[in-house]
C-alpha cells in the first residue's frame, strides 16, 4: 500500500516520464526499430510481454531466432543494461520482463 505522498510522487514521476518520451519519441521509436530488427532481440521481447522463466525465455529465443543459446543470453545481458528489460530471482527462479521502454 502506497502512502499519498508516495502516490503523488509517482504521479509526477509518471508525467516526467511521458514528458521525455514525448519528447524523444522519434529517437525511442529509431532506437526501437534498431533493436527489434536482430530477431533475437525481438524474440526475446515478445516473450517477456509478462514476467517469464529465464528458461522459457531462452528456449523460445533459440527457438524462435534459430541462434544458439549463449547468443540469447548475451542478448538478454544487453537489453538488461540498456533497460529495456528486466530481472528478478536468481537461478532456477531468475525471470524476465520487458520495460516498454523498446
Amino acid at each position: 500500500m502506497t502512502t499519498p505522498y508516495e502516490q503523488e510522487m509517482l504521479d509526477k514521476m509518471d508525467l516526467l516520464l511521458g514528458a521525455v518520451q514525448l519528447a524523444y519519441a522519434e529517437e525511442i521509436k529509431t532506437a526501437r526499430a534498431d533493436l527489434r530488427s536482430d530477431p533475437v532481440i525481438a524474440a526475446i521481447l515478445d516473450t517477456c510481454e509478462d514476467w517469464t522463466a529465464s528458461a522459457t525465455v531462452i528456449n523460445e529465443a533459440v527457438r524462435v531466432s534459430e541462434s544458439g543459446k549463449r547468443t540469447v543470453q548475451r542478448r538478454i545481458a544487453d537489453l538488461i543494461g540498456k533497460r529495456a528489460l528486466m530481472s528478478r530471482g536468481a537461478g532456477a527462479s531468475m525471470s524476465y520482463k520487458s520495460t516498454g521502454l523498446l
